[in-house]
């Protein structure tokens, strides 16, 4: 691998790595691996038996310095930090083919020159680490403070001075600034007798539209209202009612209960009618002649045709107030309830009637 620094021609590069080539052969006739690094690491020849393209390698390595210390050596320090942090950014990051950086900074006592590189076949990442083990293992180590100082590496150099040492003008160019931003153009103004029609314009689109909007928020609060103030009493009679489950009888039942619907069993039309014959017949315990003699042989059907005379009576009562609730009577009509322990008569005295206890 032969290198040359970024800094130097091609003339004097060629010139620099035959003189390389003639000093590994003299010096180094038999050996398997070597390097060289021309004075002042204008450039670098190196070969060996393995493998050594994109390996990171800091060893071995050869590094000067002077001997002269800087007046101050904190600013020294912090200015020098942050010359070498600066180019090595720019040599591993800045995506030049070269990875090279040279420049310099002026703190208040001198002006510090600083170069660093790396070899081509390294990564950036690679490249930035070779040159931190420089700066920050390096230089505390045997130079810190010094006015100049460098170390050469397999992988990567950096070296500082106070005075230029390297072609400053072999040095690309820095990249032009960007052009400044055009300002946008102002709109041209409106012709004078436009402005009274772009008015009407937006006179005739806005109104419309606000218009629109308060039509629809009077009809969504209207019918709002009108959902929320239904009549609530139809509402809990339509809800009593629904829960309630419907009785029903066979047709074979009521027929023959009726005798065929005939009109002497009719117990009234438009009012209670004759109805006062079934209370005498209960009251005189004589109901079952209010009970038509087919349904008396079975004893379930007697049962529940009892229990429906007492709802019914209970119901045609005079006093409304005293009539049963359709809660009471939904009760009632279980088959598993067992009220009709009471006295009959008790529970049909005309003008009273006890509370049923729905538990």
């Amino acid at each position: 691998m032969a290198l040359c620094r970024g800094d130097f021609q091609l003339d004097k590069c060629r010139s620099c790595i035959n003189n390389a080539t003639d000093a590994l052969l003299q010096f180094c006739p038999y050996q398997k691996q070597a390097i060289y690094w021309a004075e002042g690491g204008q450039c670098m020849l190196r070969y060996s038996n393995e493998s050594i393209f994109g390996k990171l390698e800091t060893d071995p390595r050869q590094q000067w310095y002077v001997t002269s210390d800087s007046p101050s050596r904190q600013e020294f320090n912090r200015a020098l930090r942050t010359l070498l942090d600066n180019l090595r950014s720019q040599a591993a990051y800045g995506g030049a083919g070269k990875k090279f950086a040279a420049a310099n900074t002026a703190p208040d006592l001198l002006t510090l020159y600083g170069l660093v590189q790396c070899t081509p076949d390294l990564s950036s990442d690679d490249c930035s680490d070779c040159l931190i083990q420089g700066v920050a293992e390096i230089i505390p180590q045997c130079c810190n403070g010094k006015l100049g100082f460098g170390v050469y590496c397999p992988s990567c150099l950096l070296r500082y001075e106070t005075y230029l040492s390297y072609n400053d003008t072999s040095l690309p160019a820095p990249p032009p600034p960007p052009p400044p931003m055009s300002l946008p153009t102002p709109p041209l103004p409106a012709p004078p007798g436009n402005d009274k029609n772009t008015t009407q314009t937006i006179i005739n689109v806005i109104v419309p539209i606000i218009v629109g909007l308060i039509v629809a928020l009077c009809i969504g609060f209207f019918l709002r209202f009108r959902q929320n103030h239904k009549p609530r009493a139809k509402l809990e009679t339509h809800d009593e009612i629904s829960s309630v489950e419907s009785v029903y009888f066979e047709f074979g039942i009521i027929r023959a209960a009726t005798d065929n619907f005939s009109d002497a069993n009719m117990l009234g039309q438009g009012g209670f009618g004759i109805v006062y014959k079934a209370w005498k017949n209960w009251h005189e315990g004589t109901t079952t002649n209010i009970i038509d003699p087919a349904l008396r042989t079975s004893s379930r059907s007697f049962h529940d045709i009892m229990r429906c005379i007492h709802i019914g009576l209970l119901c045609v009562q005079e006093d409304v107030a005293e009539r049963p609730t359709m809660a009471s009577i939904v009760i009632e009509r279980h088959p598993r309830h067992h009220s009709w322990g009471v006295t009959f008569e008790y529970y049909f005295f005309p003008y009273a009637f006890p509370v049923i206890d729905s538990n």
